[in-house]
């Protein structure tokens, strides 16, 4: 079991406690909630992750057939040119073919970075409104757990 600390944590570190079942005692030591608490808050989930992942995985997995196809089509037509001019082993057709599969790679560069980056900026997001949402959470459940501390005062 790793020293929770107490104040907000980030999302690994929540993520991590919840994973060891110390969650719980973070939340008694920082907020006042102990476990009898916990039923009230929406755990981390991983689903939401996992659907991200795959949904990049997916998107790479296009990218990588697409440019394929692409470079097949260009060698095909580079080579039906050049067979049909009796250029075949021209320096200019070959160099360009060469540019051609080089924009097409230089392309699918910028595309992979572009989903990877919006991979991360989903992930952040999804972190940030899990966060959000067990802080609300926890919020409401010591606003109610005074209200019940302040009724059971008065009796």
């Amino acid at each position: 079991m790793t020293d929770n600390g107490t104040g907000p944590q980030d999302y690994t570190k929540l993520w991590e406690m919840q994973q060891e079942g110390s969650l719980s005692s973070y939340l008694d030591d920082t907020f006042g909630l102990g476990k009898k608490y916990q039923k009230y808050l929406t755990p981390l989930q991983q689903k939401p992750f996992d659907i991200l992942n795959q949904g990049y995985a997916d998107t790479l997995n296009k990218l990588q057939i697409s440019t394929g196809n692409e470079i097949n089509t260009v060698m095909n037509e580079t080579n039906q040119v050049a067979s049909q001019t009796d250029f075949s082993t021209s320096g200019t057709v070959n160099q360009a073919l060469e540019s051609q599969k080089n924009q097409l790679l230089n392309s699918y560069t910028t595309d992979a970075t572009s989903a990877n980056t919006s991979l991360g900026s989903s992930i952040y997001g999804e972190q940030e409104k899990q966060i959000d949402k067990l802080y609300s959470d926890v919020g409401n459940v010591v606003r109610l757990k005074q209200a019940d501390e302040a009724d059971t005062g008065k009796k």
